[in-house]
């Protein structure tokens, strides 16, 4: 899912010598993303031709051998990227879920091999400019975690350090799904009332103490 968190994502590997591929939702994204890449502008500042990807498709059967999968979709887009996840993570590390929600995790469990499902959370502020074009206005941090018995999470935050990212381990699954759940409901409304970009919330007194 290239767009925003999925495009910024993709850049940064690339940025950091990861050989990465794109799965697009249509035929008509992909073609768009091999001709133009992705141009990320803000707070990081990278232009990745659509040639530096191994693989730009909307068909999972086109990728091989990926070692890390991530899912950076929208809820609704969730039962198809997981079908995808399955065709895509034979014989990968870490199939890690970027969703923000709860509704996808017991489909994602369900569909994942235990030992290589990781859940995590981005605490970074990215939207889509335009065609192929992301705005990062701020923040590097995405937090991983993995159910008992998984191996997958230390990986996957080994290869977002590598691209830049701050990575760490958090110990439980739920508590890291439901603090981000918490952190949205009460920055995504005001916000919107406010018609002000996430990360200016906190920088005006009055909103920041309503918030």
């Amino acid at each position: 899912g290239p767009g925003a968190t999925g495009g910024l994502l993709a850049a940064s590997l690339v940025r950091a010598g990861v050989s990465v591929s794109l799965l697009c939702r249509d035929a008509e994204r992909a073609q768009r993303l091999r001709r133009s890449g992705i141009v990320v502008t803000g707070a990081t500042q990278l232009r990745i031709p659509g040639s530096r990807f191994t693989v730009v498709s909307h068909l999972p059967s086109d990728i091989k051998g990926a070692c890390a999968v991530f899912l950076c979709v929208k809820s609704y887009d969730a039962p198809a990227a997981i079908r995808a996840a399955r065709t895509l993570s034979d014989g990968s590390e870490s199939v890690v879920s970027l969703l923000n929600g709860l509704a996808h995790a017991e489909l994602f469990r369900k569909s994942i091999s235990r030992d290589r499902a990781v859940f995590g959370v981005g605490y970074f502020s990215a939207w889509r400019s335009g065609p192929g074009k992301v705005h990062h206005s701020g923040g590097d941090r995405i937090l991983v975690a993995e159910d008992k018995g998984g191996l997958g999470a230390s990986p996957a935050a080994a290869m977002l350090r590598r691209a830049g990212w701050i990575s760490s381990v958090a110990p439980s699954v739920d508590r890291l799904l439901w603090t981000k759940l918490a952190l949205n409901a009460a920055i995504n409304p005001l916000a919107a009332l406010a018609c002000l970009p996430n990360g200016d919330i906190a920088a005006d007194p009055p909103l920041r103490d309503l918030l």
